[in-house]
Formats: C-alpha cells, structure tokens, sequence
C-alpha cells in the first residue's frame, strides 16, 4: 500500500495552488496509520486540502479507499513549546527552503529582524515565517534566538538605534582594536544604550552587548517589522530613492539576497524601498501587484517608478514577471541587481543598452509620488 500512498501524496501535491512562500502545505505519508498526513500553517489550507483528498479518495476502488486515512498537522506544533518568535542573531541569516544546507536560499532575515517559529527540528532548524514580508522557510537553529511572547514583546518595546552604514562589525568592547562579535548591514535596529564616548553600546538578541560607532547609528522609535501587505503610493521623494539604489552600485548579486553583501533584483528593489520607509512584497512577481500601473512609455515613467520584465515569449499564465529595477528617468536607464547593481538602458542609442531587457520589458509601476528633495 505504499506505492500508492506515495501517488496519492504525489497527486494532491501537485494539484494544491496555494503560493507556498506565505503557507506551509506539505503532503506526507503517514505509515504508522496507513494514511496521508497534510502539514500546514493554515487552517483555511487544512480545509481545502481535506476537501481535495475526499474527492480524489471517491476515484480509488472501494477497498483502498477504506483503507487511506487523512489527518491535518496544524502549525506551530508543540515542538516550539512556549518559543513562539524569534530573532536573527547573526548578519544575514539564510532562509532555506528545505531544512538542510545544501537547499535553495528564499531569502534572508537581517540581524534583529522578527519572525514567527512554526516548527523546530531536532537536527538543528527552525521553519519560520518572517515578520517582515510573511516568507516561510527554514534557518538553522545556531543562527536565531528564540523567544517566549513576554521576551518578545520586552525586545520590541525598547528603543533602537539603526545601522546607517552598508556594511560595519559591531565591537566587544568600545574601541577598534576590540574583538568583532557581529557584522551588520543596514537597516539593521538593535536596542541601544549608554554613550561612551564616540561609542553606543548595543544589545544583541542573544543578550550579548556590543558596541557601536555612533556615526553608523541613526535612533529609531521602537520598531519591529511587520508585513504590510501590498503598498499603495505614498508621499516620498524620488531623489531619496534614487540616492539610496546609486549607493549600492557594484554590490554582487546574490540569489535570495536583500543586504550589500549580495542581492538579488527584487531584494535590491525591496531593500531600497524599505529604507525610505515603503514596504514591499518579496519577489518581483508580487511587487508587480505594488503601487499604480503607469505603462510601457518612457515619457510618462519618472525617477523612482518600479519598472518590470517578463519571461522571454511568456504566454498567459500568472503575470511572467521574472525581473525588477528601479528608473533613474533619463535616457531610459535603469538601476537594477543582475550579476551585480548596476545601471542599464532600454534605448538602442545608448552604450548601456540591453536588448533582452527592451525585449522584455512589461511596464513601470508607482510608489513615489514626488520628485522633491
């Protein structure tokens, strides 16, 4: 019977349409009780997939019917206990899509960054959902600190201060010559402390102080970082999002990447923007949805308006987008993160032009709605 089971689990796997970067829905045999177990963060997804089962389950024959079994695993499960959230102690944290540190990077959670723990292995990781833009995955469990709801709220009533560097190393002791106990990117906020001279002290997540120069430190109202949903045009300068993409021209891409240690297109886009204060969904895809459709004519597409790509000869289904930048408003060029950040150009006059990408372009979008300093 497990021949079958395993078609069965097949079967309802692929015919499931859930967008599995916001909920877990995995089908697994269950041989204990000879049935297939369906593991999920949703409840709404527990239903429909039991619903799916039923239905496929009135194809078998009468007796291998009787004889599958279908149970829902609803998470967070009692492997977190009382952990419910979690903190990135590290950097970059990789969130991976299966627990194992050869599988593909989703995307990352920065030092400090929030998330719900949903699931805890004893190999040594966490499945997590990230506050920030509600992505699941895994990370590995020496890289996070997991906290109970009262531990987490403590963390999050206190005040911050934020990275404003690209890149620094957070020092054991106020000095230079002190050991480095953490990197950090910016956009990074960690509780902040006394002053000591041309030094603040940090608080880690683990509990760990640190210290920092105070002219890589901007103080923050007390912060974590939630999803928003698709974000809607707001009043930010242009030039300030312009500014903030140039500064990071040459850092590597870096698949699943949204810090200048590396980025991908979209975690540049979204990075970019979050540093003005407007978040954005994860994938570019998603991002296609964000702010008002302003169309293919360059005329009409200013500085700071999302401009998007589709797959080559894409045909119908979902919306193709496969790339995102960001207009610079002149000459049809771009800034965006392909092989590295960099700047590109869709007129054929110009020595940045790149065919593929005129061929493929889909259209800008916009979330900025003035070009004032």
């Amino acid at each position: 019977m497990l021949r079958n089971l395993e078609q069965i689990a097949n079967d309802l796997e692929k015919n499931f349409d859930l967008d599995r970067r916001f909920v877990v829905a995995e089908f697994r045999i269950n041989a204990k009780v000879n049935g297939i177990e369906f593991v999920t963060s949703s409840s709404y997804a527990g239903q429909r997939a039991e619903k799916m089962f039923l239905k496929y389950r009135s194809s078998l024959t009468r007796k291998e019917a009787d004889s599958v079994s279908f149970t829902i695993h609803l998470l967070p499960d009692k492997s977190v206990g009382d952990y419910l959230f979690g903190l990135s102690n590290v950097g970059t944290a990789a969130v991976r899509s299966q627990p194992t540190p050869v599988s593909e990077i989703k995307t990352e959670v920065l030092l400090g960054e929030s998330f719900d723990v949903l699931e805890i292995l004893p190999e040594g990781w966490v499945r997590v959902r990230l506050h920030g833009d509600g992505y699941i995955g895994w990370v590995s469990s020496s890289q996070v600190k997991l906290l109970t709801p009262g531990e987490f709220q403590a963390w999050g009533s206190l005040p911050k201060a934020q990275i404003k560097e690209k890149i620094v190393f957070l020092r054991s002791k106020p000095s230079e010559r002190s050991e480095a106990v953490r990197d950090a990117v910016i956009g990074v906020r960690l509780p902040v402390g006394a002053a000591r001279g041309a030094w603040r002290e940090l608080l880690l997540p683990d509990g760990e102080r640190a210290w920092g120069k105070n002219e890589w430190l901007g103080l923050v109202q007390s912060y974590l970082r939630r999803r928003s949903g698709i974000a809607e045009p707001r009043a930010v300068s242009s030039l300030s999002i312009i500014k903030t993409a140039l500064s990071f021209l040459g850092v590597s891409y870096l698949w699943g990447g949204r810090s200048p240690k590396g980025f991908d297109c979209s975690g540049f886009v979204q990075t970019v923007f979050h540093l003005n204060g407007i978040e954005l969904p994860r994938d570019a895809n998603l991002q296609w949805r964000a702010g008002k459709f302003i169309g293919k004519d360059f005329k009409k597409i200013r500085e700071g308006d999302l401009v998007f790509f589709r797959r080559h000869q894409w045909q119908g289904e979902g919306n193709g987008i496969t790339h995102v930048g960001i207009a610079l408003g002149e000459e049809k060029d771009i800034i965006h993160a392909s092989g590295f950040v960099r700047i590109s150009s869709l007129d054929p006059r110009s020595q940045r032009y790149e065919e593929r990408l005129a061929k493929t372009f889909a259209g800008a979008r916009r979330l900025v709605t003035t070009n004032s300093a």
